[in-house]
């Protein structure tokens, strides 16, 4: 038996969607980071790396897209990982609330 979405739980649950989606356009920070730091701060290499990557992605055969697969979906995977770490070890804790009357609940 599922109990009635509260208040509460609806609250919690847009909370941490929203931390999710944080996390995932950090992610993507950190990947343009790369991008600016291998091509010495140039957005026309960067243009030309981005276009020749989707240029050869698209023209590549199944069995090649399939092996690019099975090291992107865990790099992305393992980069996200430690993004979601390094944003949940700075969060503020409850430490930080005394003397307040009501702390949030995580």
């Amino acid at each position: 038996m599922s109990s009635p979405i509260t208040l509460s739980r609806a609250r919690l649950a847009f909370r941490q969607m929203v931390w999710c989606v944080d996390c995932l356009g950090a992610m993507l920070g950190w990947i343009i980071l790369l991008l600016l730091a291998v091509s010495g701060f140039s957005m026309m290499i960067i243009g030309f790396l981005l276009g020749d990557f989707f240029t050869h992605y698209i023209e590549a055969s199944a069995a090649a897209r399939a092996s690019f697969h099975l090291f992107a979906i865990p790099a992305l995977a393992a980069l996200y990982a430690l993004t979601v770490w390094m944003r949940w070890s700075t969060r503020p804790t409850a430490t930080l609330y005394e003397g307040a009357d009501h702390v949030p609940a995580e």
